[in-house]
């Protein structure tokens, strides 16, 4: 006897209209939320998939992995806060990127199906979401909304793999876009931190930010500052700081500050100043 294994979806449907739907409005920006996800998933391989002609997206990573309880438990329940349960990731003590456990829900505001493979200590699992399903329960006042069950379709060992199709909005370009985006919005993807993103066959480095070389002044501060300063190799003007707030407290901060000499070298979407904490763009 088969025993189909039950997934729902713990939010309330009209908060989903809401936050999930319309949250974001690009594709490289909801990618970002799987690989942060990854992350902290002490995953040491993203590998980002784009098939331009399917109109889907494919993120795999090896990492901890969900069994059914934590599918249900985390994935599928909305608003589950990662931090009140660990601040640091049980394998390599990163800290946590995740907060507010919304972040998944934007993969619905550019696509309409969301397929989700995850295996851990050999339990597999596997449900997809739809969009339209949503909607209609939304229409219809239902309580709840149960995903499809698909574990019979998950074909990886170990870790999670997440495809988003049915996009709304054409791919054709998107793996150089992307590749940019991630770079940008995450310090921690380099192989000496343990974190490599792959983009349709090639990793992601240093040059894909694309911006180092356009920096004009550059202040580095506090220890371990002078890696960001040695790729400014075309700022005017360095300096570096300690970073000591409060030396009798032992507080103090470490990080960097560039300034580019005009605006177009700026991203477009982040025209005033760009704050990373943690290794993640979050403001």
């Amino acid at each position: 006897m088969t025993v189909r294994f039950g997934y729902q979806l713990g939010i309330d449907l009209n908060a989903l209209n809401h936050l999930g739907i319309n949250l974001y409005s690009n594709i490289p920006a909801v990618v970002s939320e799987v690989v942060a996800n990854s992350w902290d998933a002490d995953a040491t391989r993203v590998e980002i998939r784009i098939d331009a002609r399917r109109k889907e997206v494919t993120i795999t990573d090896d990492g901890s992995g969900m069994d059914h309880d934590e599918c249900n438990a985390k994935y599928l329940t909305v608003g589950y806060e990662k931090r009140k349960s660990f601040v640091r990731t049980p394998k390599f003590k990163r800290h946590v990127m995740g907060r507010k456990g919304i972040g998944k829900l934007s993969l619905f505001s550019v696509a309409d199906v969301i397929e989700v493979h995850s295996v851990r200590a050999g339990e597999k699992c596997g449900f997809v979401l739809r969009a339209a399903a949503i909607r209609t329960a939304i229409k219809e006042r239902l309580p709840q909304y149960k995903p499809d069950n698909v574990d019979g379709r998950v074909r990886i060992k170990t870790g999670t793999r997440i495809r988003i199709s049915a996009l709304k909005k054409t791919i054709g370009k998107l793996d150089v876009a992307l590749r940019r985006r991630l770079a940008r919005r995450f310090g921690v993807i380099d192989p000496d931190k343990n974190f490599t993103v792959i983009v349709n066959g090639r990793a992601i480095g240093p040059t894909d930010r694309d911006f180092f070389q356009k920096i004009e002044y550059a202040w580095g501060i506090g220890p371990g500052s002078s890696e960001f300063l040695d790729k400014c190799t075309k700022a005017t003007k360095t300096k570096t700081l300690d970073g000591i707030i409060n030396k009798k407290a032992g507080q103090r901060i470490s990080g960097w500050v560039g300034t580019f000499g005009e605006q177009k070298n700026i991203e477009e979407g982040n025209n005033s100043i760009v704050v990373m904490a943690w290794g993640k763009l979050i403001h």
